[in-house]
């Protein structure tokens, strides 16, 4: 349901969002302005390194190499980690966007009314 959706963990996606993006402008990643364009380039970018992880032979959803995480996961949450941090950075909330999708996804019919090939 909705509400098992909204309180399943502590930390909420709005908080989530401004500890992402008060991180970006203490790493100095807002000091130079790009456009909303740019930014979902960016996760345009990430989207496609998770896809080189996933062509990997044996690809692992989350590794770490010296020290660095790597894998189709840690690609995934950089993608998420920068549209989290363009929504702080723009005023929206992302919360309400997702709860309000969710409900209203649950009301849809089987596939959205899609026929699937």
């Amino acid at each position: 349901s909705a509400n098992e959706f909204e309180e399943s963990y502590g930390l909420t996606i709005s908080a989530m969002s401004q500890l992402i993006h008060e991180n970006a402008r203490k790493k100095g990643f807002r000091e130079n302005a790009i456009s909303l364009k740019e930014s979902l380039m960016n996760v345009v970018v990430e989207l496609s390194e998770a896809i080189q992880e996933a062509r990997k032979e044996n690809a692992a959803a989350v590794q770490i190499i010296n020290g660095v995480p790597e894998g189709i996961l840690i690609e995934l949450a950089d993608a998420i980690m920068l549209i989290l941090e363009e929504c702080a950075f723009q005023g929206w909330d992302m919360e309400t966007a997702i709860i309000t999708k969710y409900r209203y996804n649950l009301t849809r019919p089987k596939y959205h009314g899609h026929k699937l090939k």
